[in-house]
């Protein structure tokens, strides 16, 4: 587990590293060297991806280096958008302003995800990635999935009374939505 947090009193992000082992834990505080502002764990390759203003950085060493593996050639902006990534390989990120993109090789290559051209994925809300690529996203009334060629198919509408804060699969068939209760 690993949570970034800048703190308002000084210049500097820090990040909080939780490592677990049977019952016992441990916890470690790091000064980061990049302004990594949303990261998540990649299990498999013993890694974090994070982003930071205009790039995207992985880190081998706990938080300690970064190196960016996002093309300098793409001149985008992640400021403090979520980074998702899932087993096998995919990772993807939300831009400032140019949507969504992912990457299935650990940040080797990177591609600009096939949008929906629909008028329903504006102001997009909290969302999930499963290891097939399928993005589970909330927008202003309704929860979709978003697949990687760019289709989308609606799988649950709410009212004002149930309105869905997170999504999270478990698996790549089983989505969970949590739901504020109003």
């Amino acid at each position: 587990v690993a949570i970034a947090d800048k703190y308002s009193m000084t210049p500097e992000f820090r990040a909080f590293i939780v490592t677990f082992s049977g019952n016992n834990y441990s916890i470690t505080q790091k000064v980061l060297t990049k302004e990594i502002t949303k990261f998540v764990a990649l299990p498999e390759k013993k890694a974090l991806v994070g982003t930071a203003d205009s790039s995207i950085y992985i880190s081998f060493d706990t938080a300690t280096t970064w190196s960016p593996i996002f093309p300098d050639s793409v001149s985008v902006w992640f400021p403090g958008n979520p980074i998702k990534a899932a087993p096998g390989g995919w990772i993807v990120a939300k831009s400032e302003y140019y949507g969504f993109f992912e990457s299935t090789d650990y940040g080797v290559t990177w591609r600009k995800r096939a949008s929906p051209s629909s008028p329903q994925f504006s102001g997009l809300g909290p969302w999930t990635l499963n290891s097939k690529g399928v993005i589970a996203i909330k927008d202003d009334k309704d929860v979709w999935l978003w697949y990687p060629d760019g289709s989308k198919r609606k799988i649950y509408s709410y009212t004002p009374f149930i309105h869905p804060t997170d999504l999270q699969f478990v698996g790549d068939f089983r989505l969970y939505l949590n739901t504020d209760n109003k």
